[in-house]
């Protein structure tokens, strides 16, 4: 099975936070809040562990904290599949915008991309 990947994902552990902005799930209310953590990243998306299911076509705002150099990432993200996993669930973000410098985020994707 080949990868049709555009962007090559790199793994990332990072703390997230992601804030609900459109749901048709009503147990996933506008505003609410889940703190997450990165499984990897690229510069087209984000897979996530969440201890919750969030439903695909679900709009988040993503918050990625990463430090050094103390620096808060957001991305509008909708989200494209959702699935069980040991710990949890993980879910695999579509970015949709950038709302932090989009060459400043590919170069922070790029440096965990070489270590």
């Amino acid at each position: 099975m080949t990868d049709k990947r555009k962007h090559e994902r790199v793994l990332a552990n990072i703390k997230i936070k992601v804030r609900v902005e459109f749901s048709m799930d009503e147990l996933m209310p506008l505003g609410k809040v889940l703190e997450c953590q990165t499984r990897d990243l690229s510069l087209a998306g984000i897979c996530i562990y969440c201890n919750e299911p969030i439903s695909p076509r679900t709009r988040l705002l993503v918050a990625l904290e990463i430090d050094p150099p103390d620096e808060i990432y957001n991305h509008h993200t909708q989200v494209v599949w959702c699935r069980k996993s040991e710990d949890g669930y993980l879910v695999g973000l579509r970015t949709l915008e950038y709302l932090c410098d989009e060459a400043e985020w590919k170069n922070v994707v790029l440096k965990f991309l070489v270590g």
